[in-house]
């Protein structure tokens, strides 16, 4: 989702250097009250313990039931991942994305073919929020990815992949 609100911003800043775009588990706008303060408890929570006991209270929203049941693998090399990032790089990014502007006004003059990728169970950014930004982007593609939470890449990386390709054989 970080690096949909960071693409939306290169979008809004340099749509000239873009020949597609791809928005992946992902929204355009802000943050309501409860999420910004759910986001500062996050960082204390980060300050405070570490960036693993942050991503183990997230694994429940982040994570598919189908993922946490089936795939510990999965589970596992993703807590291992969230486990090694520095708790004040952890902080920046929650901050960034508590603070980030709204991108809703600029989704109409994306010009570029977009794909917007979601899964199927994506609790943080809801398959309608994806159809809601897909709709205002002129021509993009909606895709649902099947099995898959928010980490949508990871949960399911075939019919990510998939989908990625073929959007990029288009281009």
């Amino acid at each position: 989702s970080m690096g949909g609100y960071v693409a939306l911003a290169l979008a809004r800043r340099h749509a000239g250097r873009l020949r597609g775009l791809i928005l992946a588990d992902t929204r355009a706008g802000v943050d309501d009250t409860a999420t910004r303060t759910h986001r500062t408890k996050s960082i204390e929570l980060a300050r405070e313990k570490g960036s693993a006991a942050l991503f183990d209270g997230m694994l429940p929203k982040v994570l598919s039931d189908a993922t946490r049941d089936a795939k510990p693998d999965v589970v596992t090399r993703l807590k291992g991942i969230a486990g090694r990032q520095p708790a004040d790089a952890v902080v920046a990014a929650l901050a960034a994305l508590r603070d980030r502007p709204d991108a809703n006004p600029g989704l109409k003059a994306i010009a570029v073919p977009t794909l917007v990728l979601v899964g199927e169970h994506d609790a943080v950014t809801p398959p309608l929020s994806s159809a809601n930004l897909s709709a205002q982007i002129p021509g993009s593609r909606l895709v649902h990815i099947p099995g898959a939470g928010h980490l949508s890449n990871a949960e399911n990386p075939g019919a990510f992949n998939d989908a990625v390709r073929g959007f990029l054989a288009g281009l």
